[in-house]
């Protein structure tokens, strides 16, 4: 028997969500409890816009989805725009479904929210290769690419190889030149790559990198969004979910990414560097070099989450598309 709870509590002890999480194909580190409570913490001033639909199936959870409710209107929760800047964090918007439940699932959630006086649904940043995807296609809602800054939205990523030589030779030839020449310039430096063991108080020099990198990204890193960052570090780390690394030069930090570890795949979430060390190319070098280690701990695919850089292509990435549904009552 199929059923459903609504509630506004993102984090609820009374369901296991856990267990949904880790047999669900659509659900992405950015559905998670504690990631979209820390983004409720500093972007949502309302939490009572906050709809939480649970389906279960013999009083079990099949599936969860986690909703922002203004007006008549549902987006997903965390695929907001966000400042004056109109900055976003969450790349990914999605539910949580049981393999082999999505379309129950989705079904469900529709019901629910006409049943709630919802009269539209806009739901951004849909991956192509999820089960979503294509169950919101077969139910016949409208399908837009997404678009911010004029381009349409990607989401890079790299199939990874078992070992590091075989991912340098599916790189162009040109690609693979520039990075060994940049590496070789690296090497006659004293450097070496610093997994942090404390990303909990290291996040500070991450932030500190990341603000000196450009002036968007200063611009970017208000107190506000400081406060998401070490939050989310907070709530993810013990979970074995967060990786931060840095580059040092002589014992200093020149460079930093902040990684996401969801299932058996590596996401670079942000980046940080030194400007003083543009020379080495030390923030292009930590990404590359962090797709060899993401390569020895044995990850299957490197994301790049969402964004066209250019480095990302530099670095072997083909695309997967991010869409817009969009669902009328």
């Amino acid at each position: 028997m199929i059923a459903s709870l609504i509630t506004n509590n993102i984090v609820d002890e009374h369901v296991d969500s856990e267990h949904v999480l880790k047999e669900s194909k659509t659900a992405t580190l950015f559905q998670t409890p504690e990631y979209l409570s820390g983004w409720s913490l500093f972007f949502l001033p309302d939490k009572n816009e906050i709809l939480k639909i649970i389906v279960t199936e013999n009083e079990k959870p099949i599936g969860i989805g986690i909703f922002r409710r203004q007006n008549n209107r549902l987006t997903f929760l965390g695929t907001d725009q966000i400042g004056d800047n109109h900055d976003l964090v969450t790349d990914f918007g999605d539910i949580v479904a049981v393999l082999g439940k999505e379309q129950t699932v989705w079904q469900e959630i529709i019901k629910e929210a006409k049943a709630h006086g919802i009269q539209e649904m806009v739901l951004d940043y849909v991956r192509e290769f999820s089960p979503s995807f294509e169950v919101l296609k077969a139910l016949g809602f409208v399908v837009s690419e997404m678009i911010d800054h004029g381009q349409p939205d990607p989401a890079p990523f790299i199939d990874l190889p078992k070992i590091f030589d075989e991912y340098l030779l599916k790189l162009k030839r040109k690609e693979r030149h520039e990075f060994k020449r940049k590496l070789r310039r690296l090497e006659s430096e004293t450097y070496q790559i610093v997994v942090s063991q404390n990303p909990n108080l290291d996040i500070d020099e991450f932030i500190r990198l990341h603000k000196a990198s450009t002036g968007d990204k200063d611009r970017f890193m208000t107190k506000k969004m400081e406060g998401f960052f070490k939050q989310i570090v907070r709530v993810l780390s013990p979970k074995g979910l967060i990786d931060l690394l840095f580059m040092q030069i002589d014992g200093k930090n020149v460079s930093s990414i902040i990684s996401f570890v969801w299932q058996n795949e590596y996401w670079l979430y942000n980046s940080g560097f030194d400007r003083d060390y543009t020379n080495l190319a030390v923030g292009f070098l930590l990404k590359a070099l962090s797709v060899k280690y993401a390569i020895a701990k044995g990850y299957k695919r490197y994301n790049f989450l969402r964004g066209n850089e250019r480095y990302k292509y530099d670095l072997g990435a083909k695309d997967e598309r991010l869409y817009k549904m969009k669902i009328n009552f």
